[in-house]
């Protein structure tokens, strides 16, 4: 007699590439004042963090990718810098540009607008997700060009 054991090695790889996800996610907001996932194939942003600019709790799914990165665009990017970001944000070129770039990311420092409606520099970056296909980490932080001059030409680092 013979005894024939299966295992759902899909559901354990799942759940390993989950954990993994939470670990670099939980990681990488102590280092950063945003993150947000960005699901290129399923055409969503998604909150990860309580301080989020979209002011929607963690988890949210915003659907719309374009209309998303607009609102964001129009509410928070200082006007000079707006069309430097969208064509940063580019979603149609987005990951192409992360695969061909050096250490697979991106990394641009652009104007936010701030609660006074005055501006501060903000440090982007824009990773692959290794476990989810199409999927990229959008992340923000203060720049330490707080005194850099407002017309140095400096927002596109990398890409």
């Amino acid at each position: 007699a013979f005894t024939v054991v299966l295992h759902d090695l899909t559901h354990q790889k799942l759940n390993s590439d989950n954990e993994m996800m939470d670990f670099i996610l939980r990681s990488m907001l102590d280092f950063y004042d945003d993150i947000l996932l960005i699901n290129i194939k399923e055409n969503y942003v998604e909150t990860t963090s309580q301080e989020t600019f979209f002011q929607s709790p963690s988890g949210t799914k915003l659907r719309g990718i374009r209309t998303v990165m607009n609102r964001f665009t129009e509410s928070f990017i200082y006007a000079p810098d707006r069309e430097a970001f969208m064509n940063f944000m580019d979603k149609n070129s987005l990951i192409m540009r992360i695969r061909n770039a050096r250490n697979s990311s991106l990394m641009g420092q652009f104007r936010v607008i701030t609660k006074d409606g005055g501006h501060e520099w903000r440090l982007m970056n824009v990773y692959l997700l290794p476990t989810v296909r199409d999927c990229v980490v959008f992340c923000i932080r203060k720049s330490i060009l707080q005194n850099q001059d407002d017309d140095a030409d400096v927002r596109p680092i990398r890409s």
